[in-house]
């Protein structure tokens, strides 16, 4: 991620939002989507040009520290945890990304500056099948037109059990 065109030297303030299709198990045992905005922030310091790039340049505050170019990705969290409560965001500057789609505000005293959204492309010639029967849900993925392949098994969860991601691993 990489932001030009701010002051040179002044401070933003990023910020990631992606919903996702969680599947959650209901009372019955079984398996249903549930739509849910994560949402990870960062303040940074424009260089004397005025630009940021995230994988260059170390984050002052935010949802995590350091510097690392998919830290808005990864960091993501709930509206309810307190480190994204610290951001101050009202619900009207509060975008609702379509599932699979990430969506980037940049900020600078608390008006709005920029904004966009990316999503990831799946490859060609990849068949996705989506799997909910009882307690099972997960992605079954295939290159198209092939008969006998190996086969990996993935267990995910790690990454918030997410349908988007599971289909993205797949």
């Amino acid at each position: 991620i990489v932001i030009e065109g701010l002051a040179p030297d002044s401070t933003a303030r990023i910020h990631a939002y992606a919903s996702y299709e969680r599947w959650e198990a209901g009372a019955d045992g079984r398996w249903f989507p549930k739509s849910a905005t994560y949402h990870a922030w960062a303040d940074v310091r424009a260089d004397s040009r005025g630009r940021v790039a995230m994988d260059q340049y170390s984050v002052a505050q935010g949802t995590y520290a350091g510097v690392d170019g998919y830290g808005l990705l990864w960091s993501m969290r709930k509206p309810t945890d307190p480190v994204v409560a610290k951001a101050n965001t009202s619900a009207a500057d509060t975008p609702s990304p379509t599932p699979g789609t990430t969506a980037l505000v940049v900020t600078q005293n608390k008006q709005l500056i920029a904004s966009g959204s990316f999503s990831f492309a799946e490859p060609a010639g990849l068949s996705i099948v989506n799997v909910a029967e009882g307690r099972l849900h997960g992605t079954y993925a295939y290159p198209s037109g092939k008969k006998r392949l190996p086969v990996i098994i993935l267990l995910h969860g790690s990454e918030g059990g997410g349908a988007d991601d599971a289909r993205a691993m797949a």
